[in-house]
């Protein structure tokens, strides 16, 4: 697991200002929708093998959290 990296500057720029001194490498798949949830509209999140934490509660409310943005 790699947590959240960015693949540009902007990119970087955005991550750093929503994940602040936290390291976003350490950023749980939980932790990773609610920073989708503060990307801006010119961001684009990869979430990869969301399937196999769709038995857990939080990913599955944190997923439907993100459908109507």
């Amino acid at each position: 697991m790699t947590g959240l990296s960015a693949v540009n500057g902007p990119g970087k720029k955005m991550l750093d200002s929503i994940v602040g001194e936290r390291n976003p490498e350490t950023v749980g798949p939980a932790d990773a929708l609610s920073v989708a949830a503060k990307l801006g509209d010119d961001a684009v999140m990869f979430y990869a093998n969301p399937q196999r934490l769709w038995q857990d509660p939080v990913i599955v409310q944190g997923l439907w959290n993100l459908r109507t943005l």
